[in-house]
């Protein structure tokens, strides 16, 4: 599959691209994906993946990530961890991110943050720089 979706890529990059955002359907994240910077670092993030023919990486990395143990003790991080998860996320939900936080011990915090989709990160990045200033004055 991802071969296929490399091949039509390099053809008809910018259609593809669009069509892979079709999960990201949450109204937070179909704004988020009309802004044209957004789109424009998507599409050039994409082909300069694929542009290298790195779809070996690609399916490397997906079956590391969710077909196999991480290869370390999550909860021995012991170091102050915040997620910021979007409720409306069709595809990590906020359930998922309260687990990984309970996993990881009382250092770590979820900010389920109401209106936000998969995407949140466009919006809420000030949140996440104010959290880790707040570290690095601590």
């Amino acid at each position: 599959m991802v071969r296929v979706k490399a091949s039509a890529l390099r053809r008809r990059p910018l259609n593809v691209l669009r069509k892979s955002f079709a999960p990201y359907n949450a109204k937070a994240d179909v704004a988020v994906l009309k802004r044209p910077e957004v789109e424009r670092m998507f599409l050039e993030s994409t082909l300069e993946l694929y542009g290298r023919f790195q779809e070996d990486a690609v399916i490397r990395e997906k079956l590391l990530f969710a077909a196999r143990p991480w290869g370390f003790n999550i909860a021995a991080c012991g170091l102050p961890v915040a997620i910021w998860q979007g409720a409306q996320d069709r595809g990590c939900t906020a359930a998922m991110a309260t687990y990984l936080s309970e996993q990881m011990g009382p250092k770590a915090r979820v900010h389920v943050v109401p209106e936000q989709g998969h995407l949140l990160y466009f919006d809420v990045w000030h949140e996440v720089v104010d959290w880790l200033n707040g570290l690095a004055r601590t």
